[in-house]
């Protein structure tokens, strides 16, 4: 089953000054209740870190463990970040970030991103958005048609058989005195997804946009630099989720989310 966890804008108005969190909204209801805290945080904290390392007017998608973190940061600072399970697709995260970072533009102006709290931000749109694109479907459109087409396709093919085949010789006519030849070519032309069905052509081209895929969080991460160090350092996480962290890391949690 798909799931979105968090969703956040920054602002990050050049590559070597550290990110602003301006809006986030989380959905963290499979977690216990004592754990939500400190995923969150984690969650955040991750969040600014791939953002950080990530250049402007590019994309990343960022595998870490049983999670994916997507990140969009555009030509003039503001960037959008999807922490999703890895069944929700690449492409409609980065359609989401790319729909959420339009809305998020129009109410609130440019001379806010930079050096204004989140408090203070004019935006209350996040936590809606998060519970409309936990559903792709109904939330993107490319996506709703590819199902729909997929279930259409075989009525496709009945659709040439019934106009090549009156219905009266369906009964009791055998196989070799059946006037239709077509079914080979079909199934010659529909070997390959992408030349036969253009909402397939549509998606991957889409999907090869430039998107710089990542194993692991480590992967992200300057030579040298430790994800255990930058934890330690991290001034956005409690001592109770620093100690939750390197519970996790021993353990192998599937809660670990560094």
């Amino acid at each position: 089953m798909v799931k979105l966890f968090a969703l956040s804008v920054l602002y990050k108005p050049t590559s070597d000054v550290s990110p602003t969190l301006l809006k986030a909204a989380y959905d963290l209801q499979q977690f216990s209740f004592f754990q939500r805290s400190s995923v969150q945080e984690f969650m955040g904290f991750t969040s600014k870190i791939i953002t950080e390392r990530c250049d402007i007017g590019s994309r990343q998608s960022v595998k870490e463990q049983e999670y994916m973190v997507h990140v969009c940061v555009r030509q003039d600072g503001l960037a959008g970040v999807v922490v999703s399970d890895h069944e929700y697709q690449y492409r409609v995260a980065h359609t989401m970030i790319d729909k959420v970072l339009e809305d998020f533009t129009v109410q609130v102006p440019s001379h806010l991103w930079p050096g204004t709290h989140e408090t203070a931000i004019p935006y209350t749109g996040l936590p809606a958005l998060l519970a409309k694109w936990q559903n792709p479907r109904e939330a993107d459109a490319i996506t709703r048609v590819q199902e729909e087409v997929e279930d259409t396709k075989i009525i496709l093919v009945l659709e040439d058989f019934t106009m090549q085949v009156p219905s009266h010789l369906w009964p009791g006519t055998h196989e070799t005195a059946i006037p239709y030849t077509g079914l080979p070519a079909l199934l010659a032309k529909w070997q390959n997804p992408r030349e036969a069905d253009a909402i397939t052509r549509v998606q991957e081209e889409v999907e090869d946009t430039k998107i710089i895929l990542h194993n692991t969080i480590e992967a992200v991460l300057e030579r040298g630099e430790k994800l255990d160090d930058l934890v330690n350092k991290s001034e956005m996480l409690s001592m109770q989720s620093k100690a939750f962290y390197k519970t996790a890391r021993k353990t192998n949690s599937c809660c670990n989310f560094g």
